[in-house]
């Protein structure tokens, strides 16, 4: 297998837009989909052998975009040092009280309060250099289509990559394939939202001709995973998941039965985008993001051939479109070096922000904030169900809800669960919840600031931003709220999976 590097620079700002929780804001991504990569060498392929509507009864563009023979990376800010740069490993934090003291929790904890260090980052050995990629905030009127003018009080806003910025990725595949796709030519092209006004313009060159992929085999180094790109797995019933469990169980079908997962730091990313083909959005879907890491166990040398193998390929679904990319023992020390280049500021409009603008952008960081504590509560739901399915009954969920829904504070809920009488203790000590019982977990749970108010789950740009409009973090209300709601979403869930089985089980009796 083979691959090319290609270089995209920024010739003016674009945006990838994500889900928002304002629709008169509109964030983007920080890097470039491979999907759109795909899609620009797709189009490209269709206008040079004039295959019109064609496009998909040709053999070539079929083996070349339709397949997964050919993979197309995100492509990543790329760093002064002229190396590629990757996102940062959710197990790399610092301390708060000292950032020139960074830690990969993933290899060793630490006895002090540590915050993820974000961006993408540049690992040499034990020496890590992080940088973030430029982006503004723009604000525009809302326009009225028949007349042509700003529709009165109407304010939206655009986030955007900035231009005049260095992106790399890579085309990976059959030498043969890649040769249909090489040229020494520039392309210029559009790209992304807005288009087709002042947003959208890239300039693409492959870095070198299509070359073998080195790779350095190297041995007495901490067994690591580490994905450089969104995973998508499937479970036996054709959903998405990003549980522990089902990549572990990936790992023994493609590597090992010996391999076991023994710590790891995974964040959940919901993930969908428009197909224009279908002139729909395809389904969304669960997935491990980019960042999220893992320490294993059970990796003996005849295995090594297999990793490697799937480290140039990819693991999971979708691996044409950059998903799955992974570096294996890339995490190697427990203590970094501080190399970490100053912080990008934001580039904010030279005016005045306007109050409802204000609003809005309040009203977004909040929804943000809520949606992940959401999805947190229903992964960590879905994990409790596996590990425990049988030992708490849909009655004792149901009271444990009724409960956080007639609390007025977490505290409050603590109290209620202290006197639950001893049967159902009893239950609740029983069941697994990570390293707790689930007694202890509900007693001991205080979702800490990286799960809630830090802007963990937020891009840079809202972090930035809730500097200069809204600080979470002071909101006390917001702060209890977001307890509640975690309560309120994991006994929900779980309920419908344990609903579920009662179900399917009173199905197979009848029937059986």
């Amino acid at each position: 297998m083979q691959r090319i590097k290609y270089l995209i620079t920024t010739l003016s700002p674009i945006l990838f837009s994500k889900e928002s929780g304002d629709r008169n804001m509109t964030e983007t991504l920080d890097f470039i989909p491979g999907r759109v990569l795909l899609g620009i060498f797709a189009g490209k392929f269709i206008k040079d052998k004039k295959l019109g509507n064609k496009a998909h009864e040709d053999e070539m563009f079929g083996n070349l975009f339709l397949k997964d023979k050919v993979s197309f990376s995100n492509a990543y800010i790329k760093h002064k040092k002229n190396e590629s740069c990757f996102p940062t490993p959710f197990s790399i934090q610092y301390e708060k009280e000292n950032k020139d003291n960074i830690y990969d929790l993933l290899i060793e904890p630490v006895d002090a309060q540590t915050k993820y260090a974000d961006g993408y980052c540049l690992l040499e050995e034990d020496r890590i250099n992080i940088i973030k990629v430029e982006k503004s905030l723009n604000f525009h009127h809302g326009r009225d289509m028949e007349t042509g003018t700003s529709k009165n009080g109407i304010i939206f806003n655009y986030e955007s990559i900035n231009k005049d910025q260095i992106f790399e990725g890579y085309i990976s595949g059959n030498p043969e394939l890649l040769k249909s796709i090489y040229s020494n030519e520039e392309v210029v092209t559009y790209t992304g939202r807005s288009k087709s006004s002042q947003y959208g313009k890239i300039k693409i060159k492959f870095s070198s001709e299509p070359l073998e992929i080195e790779q350095k085999s190297e041995s007495g180094f901490h067994n690591t995973i580490t994905l450089l790109s969104d995973l998508l797995l499937f479970d036996d019933l054709g959903k998405s998941d990003c549980s522990k469990e089902l990549f572990e169980k990936y790992l023994q079908e493609k590597i090992s039965n010996n391999i076991t997962i023994i710590k790891s730091f995974i964040r959940p990313k919901r993930i969908d985008n428009f197909v224009s083909i279908w002139n729909l959005k395809r389904p969304s879907e669960i997935c491990f993001a980019a960042g999220s890491c893992f320490l294993i166990e059970g990796i003996k040398e005849t295995d090594l051939e297999k990793l490697k193998e799937l480290e140039i390929k990819g693991i999971g679904e979708r691996q044409g479109e950059g998903f799955g990319k992974f570096a294996f023992r890339n995490q190697r020390s427990e203590k970094l070096i501080n190399d970490i280049s100053d912080p990008v500021k934001i580039r904010l409009p030279e005016i005045e922000i306007p109050e409802t603008t204000k609003k809005y952008i309040q009203n977004a960081v909040k929804e943000i904030i809520v949606r992940e504590i959401k999805t947190k509560a229903i992964t960590d739901a879905r994990t409790f169900y596996n590990d425990n399915k049988g030992k708490v009954s849909k009655s004792l969920i149901g009271r444990l809800e009724s409960f956080i829904k007639g609390s007025i504070s977490i505290e409050d809920f603590v109290k209620k669960v202290i006197i639950v009488r001893k049967t159902a203790k009893d239950k609740l000590v029983g069941c697994k919840m990570g390293n707790d019982n689930f007694y202890d977990f509900m007693l001991n749970k205080r979702l800490n600031e990286t799960d809630a108010v830090n802007a963990k789950h937020l891009n840079s740009l809202t972090e930035d931003l809730i500097k200069e409009i809204y600080d979470p973090s002071e909101d006390s209300e917001m702060n209890n709220n977001l307890y509640k709601i975690y309560y309120l979403t994991f006994f929900a869930f779980l309920r419908k999976l344990i609903k579920k089985s009662d179900v399917t089980k009173n199905m197979e009796e009848k029937n059986g």
